[in-house]
């Protein structure tokens, strides 16, 4: 399976930002069936795409955070991205485990 972030931003988007565009991603990518499914997940982004903010991430990706914990979320969802965007991707999740963390859920 792939998720592909130009279906958010086109071939010439710049920037993924804020927290209600990640909710919103994760349902036009029906992310929480894809956490329920065996299939590994690979995701991409167009080559324009210069930055990921940790709001969208944190909307993206913490209903996968909840339904599979940090490792499996790391091993299910590939991220096929170049460096930079990793970092942000890295930088959201480490955000999302904080909160967690001062929640008292982990």
């Amino acid at each position: 399976m792939q998720i592909d972030l130009s279906e958010l931003v086109g071939h010439d988007g710049v920037v993924l930002a804020g927290m209600e565009r990640g909710a919103a991603a994760r349902s036009l990518f029906t992310m929480d069936d894809l956490d329920a499914s065996m299939d590994d997940v690979v995701i991409t982004a167009p080559e324009s795409l210069e930055a990921i903010s940790t709001s969208f991430v944190q909307g993206f990706l913490a209903g996968s955070l909840r339904n599979l914990g940090e490792a499996r979320l790391r091993k299910k969802y590939r991220f096929e991205l170049n460096d930079l965007l990793k970092e942000d991707i890295t930088a959201g999740l480490k955000r999302l485990l904080m909160k967690r963390k001062i929640a008292g859920l982990d």
